[in-house]
């Protein structure tokens, strides 16, 4: 009978890949691969025709009779292995030795066991130059060959050292249970390379193999999941609490290999890093290559910055298990992260990730598990508002439209046209790059809590009209004020539908909809008093009169009117505004001083008419100044007017 599974030599989702043990063949109908048992050794392990032969005669007790042609290298690659074992041997050795001591108080600090410690052949590498050469030539091995196998290394002016030097050893074993490789922990404080790992050799490679498989394999073959970690302790610490279907991978980003690897015998990947770990963030990045995986991958962030070896000795292996259960998607992890990067800077900050995240969709190659990725976004930025999840989705939806079309057909002509329907972001990006001023932001809060809840914005500015907002905001008060006056239960669609898809008030809308809002009503209250301080005194149209006998009171006085106009202008557009700040009370009297009463009465620099079109305006003014400010010499009553 016919065996059937998927494809090792592709990713695929439906198994493709048939063997039939009688004939001794198979064949994979989705990618074409095919032939016998030595086709598929020399296609999975990267191997010629002759070192494959070999490597199933040893399997099966007989011996191979290679080409002579083949002859020599088969002798090397067998005396590569030879070394490696040797060196396995030796660094166990030293460890359990006086010499070794500095190594195994290293690993009695970790709290490994020595059970844990024999299982996994941990060894020392003392301080020494040429301890492993020595060894190795007292084995019949030479120098030449201990460097092949990434053991020693060539010195500059003839000779050769010793690669690994007081540190910690790993051996890295191959699923046949062969040392391959070596990786070692430096125990000088010093040392600028804390890990190092041995170089590719012909029987290693850093992007193809992983730590632990040969030990793992049997739990991941019984739980039909892998977890992959970051390091060495951490794989050690999991299996000796009793999760054992772990490995890492060998101080390199996740590969395109080590998932073809890891797919012959999981179902599941799950990438459990620290937040920060550069693997996390690098394999996050490459979704494509995640998502087209023939397993599933899944990733996890482990709480509060704790890496596995942490956590599992704090928490134990049912603490590792619970952290294990939030595990999400690549695509949801990437877009979890860009809100979390966003979530404190305010409705801008959040335009800001929406861009992000339909980056993150169109690399996303299946549309079906695009749409749903959006919808969970949707939902993620919704934080549980039915009105606001809808609003996001179909933003973020009519822009991923948009730049597949563009991706498909080319930019537009005029991608700034007003005609070109574009999502909130295109406007956001524009407007996130000029610093919001207090009266913006306090305008803007409300505005967004008025999409929220449309009747508390009748309650919060009932003495302000739309008109009163600055232009930018004019446009999307009024359509709420319209939708609260007509609206029998007005919503923030029932509120979009008020203004024109494509225009930059709809554009805004959509952004504030979706932006934090304030927690509390007192931030809220607030920030409407800002507002209304701000334009109680910006849009003073008041008329002035001087106080009876005012000529002879003495005038107010100020050492530096420019600064003090500072101040004033700083308070007003940051929304610290206090009409009784004695700041304000004072410019306002002296700016009154300084124009003069002036025969229309008018207060503030802002008359009806202009100096031209009246001479007389401004005729008090020399008098004012010189009562106001230090003295100047060169002012006099023939300047000003």
């Amino acid at each position: 009978s016919r065996l059937r599974a998927r494809c090792p030599f592709h990713q695929e989702k439906t198994p493709s890949f048939y063997v039939n043990p009688q004939l001794g063949l198979w064949k994979c109908f989705g990618c074409g691969a095919g032939g016998d048992i030595f086709d598929f050794v020399m296609k999975i392990e990267g191997l010629t025709f002759s070192e494959a032969g070999e490597r199933l005669a040893e399997r099966a007790g007989l011996q191979w009779r290679v080409d002579p042609a083949e002859e020599s290298r088969s002798r090397r690659r067998a005396a590569i292995r030879r070394a490696n074992e040797l060196a396995a041997d030796y660094f166990q050795r030293l460890l359990h030795s006086p010499e070794g001591r500095e190594g195994l108080d290293y690993l009695r600090r970790r709290q490994f066991t020595d059970q844990t410690i024999e299982r996994f052949r941990l060894g020392f590498a003392p301080d020494s130059w040429d301890g492993l050469l020595r060894y190795l030539r007292q084995q019949g091995l030479d120098e030449v060959i201990a460097a092949e196998a990434g053991l020693a290394r060539e010195r500059a002016g003839g000779g050769y050292y010793d690669v690994f030097r007081r540190r910690v050893i790993f051996p890295i074993l191959d699923v046949s249970n062969r040392v391959i490789g070596f990786g070692g922990r430096a125990l000088d404080p010093d040392d600028p390379a804390k890990y190092l790992n041995t170089a590719d050799t012909p029987m290693f490679k850093k992007g193809h193999h992983v730590y632990a498989l040969n030990l793992a394999r049997p739990a991941i073959m019984r739980s039909k999941s892998v977890v992959v970690v970051e390091g060495y302790t951490d794989v050690i610490s999991l299996h000796q609490a009793g999760v054992e279907n772990v490995v890492a991978c060998l101080g390199t980003a996740l590969t395109q290999d080590h998932l073809n690897l890891l797919s012959r015998y999981a179902e599941e990947i799950v990438l459990a890093y620290d937040a920060d770990a550069a693997g996390m963030n690098a394999a996050a990045r490459n979704i494509p290559m995640l998502e087209a995986c023939s397993a599933e991958v899944r990733i996890v962030v482990l709480p509060s910055g704790l890496d596995p070896d942490d956590l599992v000795k704090q928490q134990g292996a049912e603490g590792f298990l619970r952290a294990l259960e939030n595990r999400s998607s690549p695509v949801e992890y990437e877009v979890d992260l860009e809100f979390s990067r966003h979530a404190d800077r305010g409705a801008d900050g959040l335009a800001r990730a929406a861009q992000q995240v339909v980056s993150i969709l169109l690399r996303v190659p299946d549309r079906i598990r695009r749409d749903e990725y959006l919808h969970r976004a949707a939902d993620r930025w919704g934080l549980g508002n039915p009105s606001r999840t809808l609003a996001m989705e179909r933003a973020l939806r009519e822009e991923l439209t948009r730049r597949i079309g563009e991706q498909r057909a080319g930019p537009r002509v005029r991608p700034d046209s007003p005609r070109d329907r574009r999502f909130v972001t295109q406007t956001v990006a524009r407007l996130s790059d000029q610093a919001l001023t207090g009266v913006r932001r306090a305008e803007r809060q409300l505005l967004a809590a008025a999409l929220d809840d449309p009747r508390r914005f009748a309650s919060l500015v009932y003495d302000l009209t739309p008109v009163s907002f600055l232009r930018e905001h004019q446009e999307l008060a009024a359509a709420i004020a319209a939708a609260v006056a007509e609206d029998s239960t007005p919503t923030a669609e029932s509120i979009l539908a008020r203004l024109p898809e494509g225009s930059p008030e709809h554009a805004l809308a959509i952004e504030l909809a979706l932006a934090p809002i304030p927690a509390s009503e007192e931030e809220l209250r607030t920030a409407a008093e800002n507002i209304r301080a701000y334009h109680q005194f910006g849009k003073y149209r008041g008329r002035y009169v001087v106080p009876p006998n005012d000529e002879q009171s003495e005038p107010p006085r100020v050492d530096d009117f420019d600064e003090l106009r500072r101040r004033v202008s700083k308070k007003i557009s940051s929304g610290d505004f206090d009409p009784e700040d004695p700041d304000i009370v004072l410019y306002k009297s002296l700016t009154a001083r300084l124009h003069g009463k002036g025969r229309l009465e008018f207060v503030g620099g802002q008359s009806p008419i202009t100096p031209a079109a009246d001479p007389n305006t401004f005729q008090t003014a020399p008098e004012a100044l010189k009562s106001v400010l230090p003295d100047h010499p060169e002012t006099s009553s023939d300047e000003g007017s």
